[in-house]
């Protein structure tokens, strides 16, 4: 069996575990009736969901003559004082994009001091001082100088290894 019999045979034995694999997930779908995919069928038709040909491919019949379909129903939206609202609020966080060269980036990026920065609810100091002495005690804090990169407990394994024991055993 030469090169080209032996890989004609793998391509087909691969295709055909495809095959297999396929029909299997096709099976375990459950289908729809024939009437079910019918009555889709129409209303795609009636609203103009369905694809354009030749030169409008790609774009649905909706969009490429809407004079020809009825219009969707339009959502509610906001109210005018609800966005009244959104965009002054916007306005005195910085949330609104900037313009010209800084455009892409917020306005309380660019100018940061014009705006208060936003502390979020975090911990207390006694919370981050325990934290602190808890990772000073286990070695998980940053090793210094050359061994940058690196925590205290790899570096200096010997004087953390009784807190890395009670970790087992707990």
């Amino acid at each position: 069996m030469n090169k080209t019999n032996f890989s004609l045979s793998a391509i087909s034995a691969l295709s055909a575990l495809l095959l297999t694999a396929n029909i299997a997930a096709a099976a375990d779908t459950p289908s729809k009736t024939r009437e079910q995919v019918l009555e889709e069928l129409t209303q795609a038709s009636r609203s103009g969901e369905l694809p354009a040909q030749g030169i409008f491919a790609g774009y649905r019949l909706n969009q490429v003559f809407p004079q020809q379909y009825p219009a969707k129903a339009a959502t509610a939206g906001k109210t005018r004082e609800q966005v009244k609202a959104e965009l002054s609020k916007a306005q005195e966080s910085g949330e609104l994009p900037a313009k010209g060269f800084y455009a892409g980036k917020l306005v309380k990026e660019v100018w940061p001091q014009q705006y208060p920065a936003t502390a979020e609810a975090g911990k207390t100091r006694e919370q981050v001082l325990a934290e602190l002495s808890e990772a000073a005690r286990k070695g998980d804090l940053p090793a210094p100088g050359i061994f940058a990169g690196y925590k205290l407990n790899e570096v200096y394994p010997q004087q953390y290894a009784a807190t890395a024991a009670e970790a087992v055993v707990k």
